[in-house]
């Protein structure tokens, strides 16, 4: 059998949620990227399903039993849907659980009023822990925004974060503590304003690339017209390109009055710090603008053109067509904001230079603007926050708990006047679940909130931990159906059990394919 391509997509389900990843086509490993949550309280179990061409091939159920382990891998068998298919291949997971206490509210009150007063101490677990930025700072600003201080939390790590950067050109380059909290508190608070700004146009673009009525694809190399209709076709769809962004570009104008107010607060900040940290560079002022750039539009705006229904714009993933016009219109708005035009790299893209250069001008003042608290904003758009504070301030906990002798080595005894006092909340806490939480019986949540309780959360990967499956036929199957083979590694954590897929190993096979065109299957809904 001829090599060639299938399309695939993995369902993961708990009794409470369905969250389906998008189709992906490809020949031997598949990836995705996608950042999903399972709250679970009890003993719930998880399903992960793999379909193909609309259809569920085969299915894993995890149960609770299957979590606990210290990361020994473990073989499940993927079990076939169809009649004629008992075993089609198989799932690898290495797992790792730990559970922890979720108190009442008003027992981390004293872990909080510590933080907020020693923001030291977030330096120090942030220098210990390996490779934890994501939860570290999921949960941070959750817990410090329900105590109304995520801007002043935020306003501590992007400064230790400026500081300690040598060159104004690599300023928030990097996938830290400091650049995922100023991306989660944008989600937090500014996802109406995205809405308002990209939503209309977004599905404007979708309904386009759907009817193919527009298109904006500019590289020759991926069109399938003669060689010497490519000039003229690549022309016209960088001005389907360029009139997207400049839609974009004069919608965030146009709705500056719902721009969030926290926002300008945080960006002013950072880029008043980013000057007077380089006010001797000849880059410094341009610098503290493609750091403002850097967020709003690179971490805001752009990447919700790459992921439109991870922000809730859409409830399907977009065709690939469609797709690939919203990648070109995020690299074009992305460049104007950093205030750049393309080079060698892409050349293709070399035609929107002139659009730039015209623009770069208006972008600069609007990206001063939106850091800047001159202007009154006198219609920003409300925020429905459903944040489970006692859950954030257990994951608070967990993280101070686990790497609290790590800090205590680190950091010589004369100045951790701020550990000692940190070590004093957490051991009060540890005392309060040891008395009063039988770990072995959680109890439901009740009205009131005051009942201690545990639940379990299933997380998949961030942009850095990409699921993996391998498809092939082996003589062994009993039908044509291709044989799954999925490595992943999962980790469970805390009150709160998180499961989070990292990269797949996956074993190299010899393997053949059958020539199938993947149609996408529906879109399950939470």
């Amino acid at each position: 059998m001829s090599s060639s391509t299938l399309g695939l997509s993995v369902l993961f389900r708990s009794a409470q949620k369905k969250y389906r990843t998008s189709v992906v086509t490809g020949s031997d490993v598949f990836s995705w990227t996608t950042d999903n949550t399972f709250v679970m309280p009890g003993e719930d179990a998880i399903t992960v399903g793999v379909w193909y061409e609309g259809e569920e091939l085969g299915v894993v159920p995890i149960s609770p039993e299957q979590w606990n382990g210290e990361g020994e891998p473990r073989v499940l068998t993927l079990q076939g849907r169809r009649m004629d298919t008992k075993e089609i291949g198989e799932v690898h997971l290495a797992l790792h659980k730990q559970d922890a206490a979720i108190l009442p509210d008003k027992n981390y009150y004293d872990l909080l009023k510590t933080l907020v007063t020693h923001l030291s101490l977030i330096d120090k677990l942030v220098a210990v822990s390996n490779k934890k930025e994501k939860p570290i700072a999921e949960c941070l600003v959750k817990a410090f925004e329900m105590g109304r201080s995520a801007v002043h939390y935020i306003k501590h790590v992007t400064k230790t974060e400026i500081d300690e950067t040598p060159n104004p050109s690599i300023i928030f380059r990097g996938n830290t503590v400091a650049t995922k909290s100023v991306d989660m508190y944008m989600r937090l608070v500014g996802t109406p304003y995205l809405h308002l700004v990209m939503k209309p146009i977004l599905l404007n673009i979708i309904n386009n690339g759907k009817d193919k009525k527009k298109s904006c694809e500019v590289d020759p190399t991926r069109l399938e017209d003669r060689d010497d209709k490519r000039s003229k076709i690549c022309s016209r769809n960088c001005g389907n390109l360029l009139g997207y962004v400049t839609q974009i570009f004069e919608a965030i104008k146009s709705t500056f009055k719902s721009y969030p107010t926290n926002f300008r607060i945080i960006f002013e900040h950072i880029k008043t710090t980013v000057r007077n940290r380089f006010s001797e560079d000849a880059d410094g002022q341009v610098a503290s603008l493609r750091a403002v750039a850097g967020f709003v539009f690179l971490r805001f705006f752009c990447v919700s053109l790459l992921s439109p229904k991870n922000f809730g714009l859409i409830t399907e993933h977009p065709p690939p067509n469609v797709a690939r016009d919203l990648t070109l219109i995020a690299k074009v708005l992305q460049n104007l904001a950093n205030l750049v035009e393309f080079g060698k790299k892409e050349p293709y893209m070399i035609l929107c230079n002139k659009y730039i250069n015209d623009n770069i001008g208006e972008m600069k003042g609007l990206l001063d603007k939106m850091s800047s608290l001159d202007e009154e904003v006198s219609n920003e758009l409300p925020v429905k926050n459903q944040i489970n504070w006692g859950r954030e301030m257990a994951r608070v906990h967990f993280h101070f708990e686990d790497n609290l002798e790590l800090m205590k080595e680190k950091y010589p005894s004369e100045s951790n006047e701020d550990i000692q006092i940190l070590s004093s909340v957490l051991t009060k806490l540890d005392q309060e679940i040891e008395n009063d939480l039988k770990l072995t019986a959680p109890t439901k949540r009740s009205k009131d909130g005051n009942n201690k309780w545990l639940e379990s959360t299933v997380s998949q990967s961030d942009e850095n931990n990409k699921a993996r499956v391998k498809l092939g036929t082996k003589a062994t199957t009993t039908s044509n159906l291709p044989t799954m083979r999925v490595r992943k590694k999962a980790f469970l954590m805390s009150s709160k059990t998180n499961v989070n897929i990292t990269p797949t190993e996956v074993e190299e096979e010899s393997t053949s394919w059958n020539m199938v065109k993947p149609k996408k299957p529906k879109e399950f809904e939470d």
